[in-house]
């Protein structure tokens, strides 16, 4: 599913709803502490 990133810990899905997440979930973060907030994420619920 596609989505974006919100605010730390939640995501806005295509389909409108609104999800929890948690940073140790990303499998392909670059660096700790970076500001994920806006990015375009490909998740599996």
């Amino acid at each position: 599913m596609q989505g974006k990133i919100l605010a730390d810990g939640i995501l806005r899905a295509e389909d409108g709803n609104r999800y929890k997440f948690d940073i140790k979930d990303i499998e392909n973060l670059s660096q700790d502490g970076q500001n994920l907030t806006g990015l375009e994420v490909d998740f599996e619920l």
